[in-house]
């Protein structure tokens, strides 16, 4: 998500916030493992508009959440940690 105002033709200034995460299925003592990461960030991101087809974005900012967690693949084994 990304909001931010226009200066000129050639440049505009964006203040953006990003989701981003993966999962991955691994095997950990002989039983089949659910790894998750999640991560949002958030920065600025000047835009030089260098030709009708060409623009340069940098992003400057911090990630403001990073979270990891490993769960039992069993949806069985989902549910009982939920009612805890």
């Amino acid at each position: 998500m990304e909001a931010g105002y226009l200066f000129s033709d050639k440049f505009a200034l964006k203040a953006v916030v990003n989701l981003s995460g993966m999962t991955v299925e691994r095997n950990k003592d002989g039983k089949s493992m659910l790894l998750g990461y999640q991560q949002i960030t958030a920065g600025i991101r000047p835009e030089l508009k260098l030709n009708d087809k060409l623009s340069l974005r940098l992003t400057g900012g911090t990630a403001l959440l990073r979270s990891f967690s490993e769960n039992d693949r069993k949806i069985k084994k989902y549910f009982q940690r939920q009612k805890k």
